[in-house]
């Protein structure tokens, strides 16, 4: 067992005269000080302890008016090496002076070894530590995927953002969190792990518009971690989206249209006929505005449609409008028994996708998801011109709005045709209900 150290003062060596002036190091108040290390050896016979002196060691104190911060204290088993040592240490601060002593060992050589790559980069140790901070230390602090996620989801729902834009982005943020982990902070993300999820999920048969959805969502991902600083940049923003290919609108033809109205008409689907049947000849309905209309916006006596900016596409935008309600159109719905409350009912889309198939469309989200709107379009384009179509569908964007209806391969006699389909031309069997009666 190791005895109490002793400190001794150090005697100058042997033969050594001394110098008419003290060193730097002790000027400075250095100290070196001979650790006598002892060793319990037992007690004589008077009880005291007994110690046997096996070696000693030389500790160097530089003291805190020095350094300008804490004392230094280093041991070393030969005294020549704690001289050099506070030699060493005085020569440091008579050329830097405190500063000499803001670093530790490590840390000179740990900037020794970063210092040629700074130069490359032609950067300075502060402008690398400032980017550090921004980049690791972002100003709002450390965020994980999951709590950012839930973070977007919830001040979304705070801002009334409609259902069906809800779900859509709560399952592709899900699908953000489960690839690059939930519990992974969000500065942690580089470009090269966003561009090599991208990659991957095109090699997993992504394409199209369906890829650039997942690259437009992560971009609004990062990017509300940017503006809400928990990132000093966006690792998506020069990602660049797939070019989606303009193809032109499928549409229904003559016979699909009955053929879709017959099988509305059966009993199985009997409560799709009126959304059906407004989106295929009033105003151009988008599926999720006839989810969202009220019997109380259809008005079947002057036969018109209230399209207000709660249930139009861009309700910020006050998106307004009335849509005529042509006389064939009118005649199916009054074969509806219940005219109040929604349109539409529950389990809408599933349901019509089921009618879709009953009727024949085996792929029908592929294919002919916004068939109805088209078919509207482009028939009543032909029919009444461009301009009460744009008007009827509330199409602000005329270059987009000509491309897609009016060179539709579609004649006069066929538009005419369109608009007289009739649950009397139908072959089905219906009952009129009075308005009294539905209403």
């Amino acid at each position: 067992m190791l005895a109490r150290m002793e400190a001794a003062p150090v005697s100058p060596a042997p033969g050594r005269t001394e110098a008419p002036r003290k060193p730097l190091w002790q000027r400075l108040g250095i100290e070196i000080t001979e650790i006598v290390n002892r060793r319990h050896t037992g007690q004589d016979e008077h009880g005291k302890s007994i110690y046997r002196e096996f070696n000693s060691s030389w500790l160097v104190l530089i003291p805190s008016r020095v350094t300008k911060k804490g004392r230094i204290r280093r041991q070393f088993s030969d005294r020549r090496e704690a001289v050099n040592f506070a030699e060493g240490e005085a020569d440091r601060h008579r050329v830097a002076g405190p500063r000499a002593f803001a670093l530790t060992d490590f840390e000179r050589e740990d900037a020794a070894e970063a210092l040629p790559l700074l130069r490359e980069l032609n950067f300075t140790f502060t402008q690398a530590a400032e980017f550090v901070q921004r980049h690791l230390r972002p100003q709002a602090g450390q965020i994980t995927v999951k709590e950012l996620i839930e973070r977007i989801l919830s001040e979304k729902a705070r801002k009334n953002l409609r259902p069906d834009s809800m779900r859509s982005l709560r399952w592709n943020l899900t699908r953000i969190g489960e690839h690059f982990g939930e519990d992974r902070h969000v500065t942690s993300i580089t470009r090269q792990d966003v561009e090599d999820w991208i990659k991957s999920l095109e090699a997993g048969g992504h394409h199209g518009r369906n890829l650039k959805n997942y690259v437009t969502y992560t971009k609004q991902f990062f990017n509300y971690a940017l503006d809400h600083q928990f990132r000093a940049d966006n690792p998506a923003e020069l990602i660049e989206p797939p070019v989606v290919e303009w193809k032109r609108p499928t549409i229904l033809t003559l016979e699909e249209t009955r053929r879709l109205l017959r099988t509305a008409m059966l009993e199985e689907f009997r409560d799709l006929l009126p959304p059906l049947v407004l989106q295929l000849f009033v105003g151009g309905l988008r599926t999720e505005e006839t989810n969202r209309l009220q019997w109380s916006s259809i008005n079947l006596t002057d036969r018109t449609v209230d399209i207000d900016p709660a249930v139009g596409k861009n309700r910020r935008d006050g998106d307004w409008r009335i849509a005529t309600i042509p006389e064939n159109a009118a005649a199916f719905l009054l074969t509806h028994k219940s005219r109040r409350g929604d349109v539409t009912p529950s389990r809408y889309k599933d349901r019509m996708t089921a009618l879709h198939k009953a009727a024949g469309f085996t792929d029908y989200d592929a294919t002919h998801k916004n068939a109805k709107r088209h078919s509207f379009g482009s028939y009543g384009c032909k029919l009444h011109g461009a301009a009460w179509v744009q008007d009827q569908m509330g199409h602000n964007t005329r270059p987009t709005f000509l491309k897609l209806y009016r060179y539709a391969k579609i004649t006069t006699e066929e538009a005419k045709d369109y608009f007289e389909i009739s649950p009397a031309n139908l072959g089905g069997v219906a009952e009129v209900i009075p308005l009294a009666r539905g209403a």
